[in-house]
C-alpha cells in the first residue's frame, strides 16, 4: 500500500496498492491515508487500518462493500496496449470479454484508441442465466476469499459464465478497456480480454 498525492496540493489523494499474485497495481481515488497498521484481534484476524488525513477517524481497508454507507462502484481499466509497437498503426476488430457475473449484473464496457472512445457497449447478466457453466461464490476457480477478503460461507450467489463480442473495426495506434458497474448487490469477475485480429 502506497498512499501518495497525486494533485500536488500536500495531501495524500490516491492510494496504489501493488498485488503480488498479478503483479499488478491497482488505484484508489479519494482514499486520504496518512499513516497504516496492522491490527491483530483476538482470534488471529489481522485488520489493516489507516489514519484519514482529514476526518482523523481510523479506518478500516478491504472489508464490505460499502464505504460508510455508500456503495462502492467498482471499475477495472486494462493498462494501454500498443502490443510492442508504438508507433504502427493497428486495425482493431472485435474484443471479446470473458468472465463470470451474476444475473442482477450489468458491466458497461467502453473501448478506447489512441485515448478516445470508440465503442461503448453494456453486458447483461440476465442474458447469461441458465448457462451452461455456473459457479458458486466462494469456490473454485474464484477460491474461498472472493471480492471482499473473507471466507465466504454458504454464499446462496451463482454467477454464470458469459462471453461477450463487441465489434469496434478502427484504426490506432493503442487501445484499453474499461468495465464498470452501478449495480448494487451483484457480483462479476473478469476472466480475459481478446482484442482479435490485429
Amino acid at each position: 500500500y502506497l498512499s501518495v498525492d497525486s494533485t500536488d496540493l500536500g495531501t495524500n489523494n490516491t492510494l496504489l496498492v501493488y498485488n503480488i499474485n498479478t503483479k499488478s497495481w491497482t488505484r484508489y481515488s479519494n482514499v486520504n491515508a496518512h499513516d497504516f497498521t496492522l491490527y491483530t484481534d483476538a482470534d488471529g484476524d489481522e485488520h489493516l487500518l489507516f489514519a484519514s488525513v482529514y476526518s482523523g477517524r481510523v479506518v478500516e481497508m478491504e472489508i464490505g462493500f460499502n464505504d460508510n454507507g455508500v456503495e462502492i462502484i467498482p471499475e477495472i481499466g486494462t493498462k494501454v496496449f500498443d502490443f510492442n509497437e508504438p508507433s504502427l498503426s493497428k486495425e482493431f476488430r472485435e474484443y471479446d470479454i470473458l468472465g463470470f457475473m451474476s444475473s442482477n449484473a450489468d458491466i458497461d464496457v467502453t473501448i478506447e484508441i489512441d485515448g478516445v472512445s470508440a465503442a461503448t457497449a453494456t453486458i447483461d447478466g440476465a442474458a447469461y442465466v441458465g448457462a451452461s457453466s455456473t459457479i458458486t461464490l466462494g469456490t473454485s476457480p474464484l477460491g474461498i476469499n472472493p471480492l471482499t477478503g473473507a471466507p465466504i460461507v454458504g454464499s446462496t450467489l451463482t454467477l454464470n459464465q458469459f462471453r461477450a463480442r463487441i465489434p469496434v473495426y478502427q484504426t490506432g495506434i493503442n487501445t484499453r478497456v474499461r468495465l464498470t458497474s452501478n449495480d448494487i448487490n451483484s457480483a462479476w469477475v473478469l476472466d480475459k480480454i481478446q482484442i482479435s485480429p490485429l
